[in-house]
């Protein structure tokens, strides 16, 4: 054999070894394989389709953990301190019923939306609930759940709205007089308002009734309702 032809099969071998490498990345390229176990919600894409670089193929959600949005409004997230922390520790708790059946889950807020919603004004919080099928019943992605977040060191109070007067005061009874007393609202929601708590709201009865006239100072007498009912 000449050197010629050496030379030659040399050449072919290395163009074969180039057409079976792209071959074998073609190959790796076709397999795509999910970053955790779970369960595919939805198909994208089906047998023989072309995908397009960042195209989806599928929807997939995981067993181990579940992420439930919440949207509040700014006076909701007003009352939550240190919301906006990196890693802000507050817990949640997250509540769903499955026909007559009702369960909780422990959960805590993962991340917030640094910006509003457009068209609802609202900030999207996510709630990341961990082992979200250990209960008497899965909780299911989609389904209408109920988030209690746990507000610690908030200091508020609630009282009926028809307790508020004009600029932020209200009526409180003392010594039976009526007593004027400024409150920091901070949110109504569902007929009540939520104050900044002071032991005044605790001490003295709180007037919801309107009093024509009223005064600071003016003689009032309070009855036990439920006593005077319980006489008749």
């Amino acid at each position: 054999m000449t050197q010629d032809q050496v030379d030659q099969l040399t050449s072919q071998r290395q163009q074969l070894s180039a057409v079976l490498e792209s071959a074998q990345i073609a190959r790796d390229n076709s397999r795509i394989q999910a970053p955790f176990d779970g369960q595919v919600r939805s198909q994208l894409a089906s047998l023989g389709s072309v995908i397009n670089p960042g195209q989806g193929i599928a929807e997939i959600y995981t067993h181990d953990l579940l992420e439930v949005t919440v949207s509040l409004t700014e006076a909701e997230a007003a009352l939550i301190p240190d919301l906006f922390a990196e890693q802000p520790n507050i817990t949640a708790t997250v509540i769903s019923r499955f026909g007559q059946m009702q369960d909780q889950w422990q959960a805590q807020i993962h991340r917030v939306n640094t910006s509003l919603n457009p068209q609802t004004r609202t900030l999207q919080v996510t709630v990341r609930v961990q082992d979200p099928a250990q209960k008497s019943f899965p909780l299911l992605p989609n389904a209408y759940v109920d988030v209690e977040l746990s507000i610690p060191g908030a200091g508020l109070a609630s009282i009926p709205t028809a307790a508020l007067r004009e600029n932020n005061r209200i009526w409180l009874v003392e010594d039976n007089q009526l007593r004027s007393h400024p409150v920091e609202l901070r949110y109504i929601d569902q007929g009540l308002a939520f104050v900044q708590d002071t032991p005044l709201l605790e001490q003295f009865p709180v007037v919801i009734s309107p009093i024509p006239g009223a005064f600071a100072g003016m003689e009032v007498v309070t009855t036990d309702l439920t006593a005077a009912q319980a006489s008749r």
